[in-house]
């Protein structure tokens, strides 16, 4: 029988499936929307890389939007699947991005730019794996819940290092857009940049309000 925490659990993961499922639908109307897409197994990596990139970037910033808005508070207890999820996403990404990489090797790493690109991605991959087996209750009970906690915080690093890779691999079309020659409405892969510098700032600004507000508490006690 399922207990109510188990059945909780699966509704939690329901609901980030769901939400999922529509990120996927919305990203790929964006590129119909944009005429990104091309067709064919491109457009499922790129698709899955966006869509995965934006559930990633998202986990990572439902802290800072539930700390400075407290209605949002209730959707927290979601980050976690939706980070995972993004995870499974971009891992299709990458499984077409190697595919490609074995059938045109001498484009995979051909310039200086896409070199670092790669290394980017793989930091970020190899960190985020370790951030996925680290994410449940059993891993607490191995490395305990501080180590837990420094493993997860450090994943910003890794989203860093998937910023960088965006950054490199689309720079060009982004200058294009500048240019105005891609269009009105911005590629994709530049709204998932913004949103990502956004929750790096959301981050950035939370630790700073909780640092002023733990440095004034011993003052208010003496004030009073």
């Amino acid at each position: 029988m399922i207990n109510s925490k188990s059945a909780h659990t699966i509704q939690s993961w329901l609901k980030a499936i769901i939400f999922c499922e529509l990120s996927l639908i919305v990203v790929y109307f964006y590129y119909k929307l944009t005429g990104e897409a091309v067709g064919g197994t491109r457009d499922i990596s790129r698709i899955t890389a966006d869509a995965g990139t934006l559930l990633i970037v998202l986990s990572f910033a439902m802290s800072g939007f539930s700390y400075f808005f407290n209605f949002l508070d209730k959707y927290l207890v979601y980050r976690k699947y939706l980070g995972l999820l993004g995870f499974y996403l971009t891992l299709v990404h990458v499984y077409y991005a190697l595919v490609f990489a074995l059938a045109h090797p001498d484009m995979a790493l051909s310039t200086g730019s896409r070199v670092w690109s790669f290394i980017g991605a793989i930091f970020a991959l190899t960190y985020f794996i370790q951030m996925t087996l680290v994410s449940n209750n059993w891993a607490i009970k191995i490395i305990g819940g501080k180590a837990q906690r420094i493993i997860l915080r450090f994943g910003y690093v890794a989203l860093a290092a998937t910023v960088i890779h965006f950054w490199i691999r689309k720079l060009p079309l982004w200058e294009d857009f500048m240019a105005g020659d891609f269009g009105s409405i911005p590629p994709l892969s530049l709204v998932v940049f913004v949103f990502a510098i956004l929750a790096f700032l959301l981050r950035i600004a939370m630790e700073v309000m909780i640092r002023v507000k733990s440095q004034s508490k011993p003052e208010t006690t003496e004030s009073k």
